[in-house]
């Protein structure tokens, strides 16, 4: 799963939310296509921004939530698109780098009567007991 994932595709709990992340991963101005004022500044509609442009884009693929994407973003992943891969990339290769990892255990640093083990632990204790009783020991006859 993790090799498909693709930033391009994720949503936001709203469009212009989504909007400004994919800017910012494209490295352009963060209210790039979202309303703004005559000053530059982000308008407000009840305190969130909203989308000054809503054309959609009929060829692109859909999002994960069937929603069609948006022009603007189709822009953004086609002029931006070795941003859009190098962020892909990167959380691939971390997401598979910690996969593999195990936490490292420190042991236990308390008393010995507040010892205690999940039942993982002991499951795995057993197994290991278990094989090493039912084999044979080193030069056996």
């Amino acid at each position: 799963a993790i090799r498909r994932w693709d930033i391009r595709r994720t949503e936001a709990s709203e469009a212009a939310y989504r909007r400004q992340i994919l800017n910012c991963i494209a490295d352009v101005s963060e209210f790039q296509g979202l309303r703004t004022g005559a000053d530059g500044s982000l308008v407000l509609h009840e305190g969130r921004p909203h989308l000054s442009d809503e054309t959609e884009d009929e060829q692109f693929r859909h999002r994960v939530s069937g929603a069609k994407e948006y022009q603007h973003e189709v822009g953004l992943f086609s002029l931006h698109s070795d941003k859009f891969e190098e962020l892909n990339m990167t959380v691939r290769l971390e997401v598979m780098a910690r996969i593999g990892r195990a936490p490292k255990a420190h042991g236990f640093k308390g008393k010995a009567h507040e010892c205690g083990i999940t039942l993982a632990q002991l499951r795995a204790f057993s197994r290991k007991v278990q094989a090493d009783c039912t084999s044979e020991p080193p030069g056996a006859p």
